[in-house]
């Protein structure tokens, strides 16, 4: 079995999500306090529906990076389903259980590219947090 279509697949989506969540959540932020000021400022509930929609502003960069991971996770279905269907026959077409089997088939240092993405999502989304509860703490004391 070739595993290097599978592999390549999710390395570029790994590069994709660590190479441009960062730049992304950079730029994100700015957008979000330049929406904010300008919008936030006014009374009524229009504006105050709008301020409470541009909450997520911040975090949209983490939610296209957790869309790309839904799409890793669905090549490695697709490897997961590949590699037991040598041993077994009559498969459901994909399962999340083969998403298990199929990160077990990836090779150890095409693994570390998971990882890594993983801890960059984990630690962008965490900095933006940590960034914004920081915020909210200073302008309430």
């Amino acid at each position: 079995m070739n595993l290097e279509h599978h592999h390549r697949r999710i390395h570029w989506k790994t590069l994709l999500i660590r190479w441009g969540l960062p730049p992304l959540a950079l730029a994100a932020v700015p957008a979000w306090i330049y929406f904010s000021v300008g919008t936030c400022q006014e009374d009524g509930d229009a504006a105050g529906s709008v301020c409470r929609a541009l909450r997520v502003i911040p975090f949209l960069p983490s939610l296209a990076a957790l869309a790309v991971g839904v799409f890793i996770v669905w090549d490695l279905m697709a490897l997961g389903r590949e590699v037991r269907s040598e041993t077994h026959r009559d498969l459901p077409h994909r399962h999340i259980k083969h998403a298990v089997h199929g990160y077990r088939a990836v090779a150890p240092d095409h693994r570390k590219h998971l990882h890594r993405t993983l801890w960059s999502v984990l630690s962008v989304t965490g900095a933006v947090a940590a960034w914004i509860a920081w915020q909210a703490y200073q302008s309430t004391h």
